[in-house]
């Protein structure tokens, strides 16, 4: 999740088997992961093989949880 979130603040997009390789999941394994991610509402629908993106909910949740990270304790 947080290599797309750095991506997408980058203006990038990110490819299934990039993100599949640099979470060191098996390409089925990271599909099956993908699916369920998109099934709860954290990356938009797509079919296996296309660029994953962060919905904009997860982006906010996201950002809203580093932004709380960041305070000092």
């Amino acid at each position: 999740m947080l290599h797309l979130f750095v991506a997408r603040c980058e203006g990038r997009t990110m490819t299934e088997a990039h993100l599949i390789k640099l979470s060191g999941a098996s390409p089925r394994d990271g599909q099956l992961w993908l699916y369920r991610l998109a099934k709860d509402g954290q990356v938009t629908p797509r079919v296996a093989g296309d660029d994953v993106n962060l919905t904009e909910a997860a982006m906010a949740r996201l950002s809203e949880y580093l932004d709380f990270a960041a305070l000092p304790a």
